[in-house]
């Protein structure tokens, strides 16, 4: 049987492909009920500064429930509509996630009831629009280099459509990003590029229906090397990585000499927490003198160190 933890691995995708770097300024467009916002804090350190935007006050109530039990204090919450929000009141914005309401259907819980029978073509054609809309907002954003679309849909019309139809808008300014090459599970081939999307298949990687696409700004050799930096590494991280794993986890990991970023818990990844977690101690060792002869503690154990 899968474990819930793993079934929800996927939702930890978007924000570990944006990568922001710690100081950066970043929006989460549809941000409640905050996972990914406090997982966003959690790969920044801490550090920096994210704008947080969601219409819904109920869920918005619970954004900020979320964010004061993580302890993200980069993060300011902001109850306003991001389609209403002005891309030159923020122009030292230079990440943007955007995962917009969508039709869920993958959803492990929810799927038997989103059947090819069901779907309702005239509430796929609404989403789409309202989703193509909102990505493109976040495309004109005159500082952002890098936003991530994603949605936990398994339908087209909400994933490779709407990257194709706002791609053809600003295929002058923005490429995809070939993210997560050795990712076996790629963008259905419904338009050139869509390969370099990356869907998880509940069926094959034991997750939610998740689709993840990477929009990155075409700039000076600088920002080329930012993104040939994205593909180093998210090629060696897939989902087998530890890296991947402990911020999944939300855990501290320590390798020697760095700790790894993932200091915020979420709701998602407290049982992970309790099953996982890496220890480090290392203690200085007093000069007592050549004759000086320690003693001996009793019934002293040593624990191995999980890596």
């Amino acid at each position: 049987m899968v474990s819930n933890t793993k079934i929800l691995q996927a939702s930890c995708l978007p924000s570990y492909l944006l990568s922001p770097l710690p100081g950066s300024h970043v929006i989460d467009a549809c941000a409640a009920p905050g996972n990914k916002t406090t997982h966003l804090a959690s790969l920044m350190n801490n550090h920096g500064c994210i704008y947080a935007f969601d219409k819904d006050l109920k869920r918005f109530q619970t954004l900020k429930k979320m964010i004061k039990r993580a302890g993200a204090s980069c993060v300011k919450p902001s109850l306003h509509d991001f389609l209403q929000i002005n891309p030159s009141d923020y122009p030292t914005v230079r990440y943007i996630l955007v995962d917009p309401s969508c039709s869920g259907s993958g959803i492990v819980g929810r799927m038997e009831f989103h059947t090819e029978a069901s779907v309702d073509s005239k509430r796929l054609a609404s989403l789409a629009a309202f989703q193509r809309k909102i990505l493109q907002h976040a495309l004109n954003f005159p500082s952002v280099e890098r936003v991530v679309y994603s949605t936990c849909s398994v339908h087209e019309e909400e994933n490779e459509r709407v990257v194709e139809s706002v791609l053809q808008d600003f295929c002058s300014s923005f490429h995809l990003v070939h993210i997560m090459p050795e990712w076996e599970n790629r963008g259905r081939p419904v338009f050139g590029g869509a390969e370099h999307c990356i869907r998880a298949i509940p069926e094959k990687d034991q997750t939610n229906g998740f689709f993840v696409a990477l929009f990155q700004r075409i700039q000076d050799e600088h920002i080329q090397s930012s993104e040939s930096d994205v593909g180093d590494t998210t090629q060696t991280t897939a989902y087998k990585s530890d890296r991947l794993q402990c911020h999944a986890a939300d855990e501290t990991c320590c390798d020697d000499g760095e700790q790894n970023r993932g200091e915020f818990s979420t709701a998602q990844t407290t049982t992970a927490l309790k099953d996982k977690r890496c220890h480090r101690s290392k203690k200085k060792k007093k000069d007592f003198g050549s004759s000086h002869t320690p003693r001996r503690k009793k019934n002293r154990r040593f624990y191995p160190v999980n890596s």
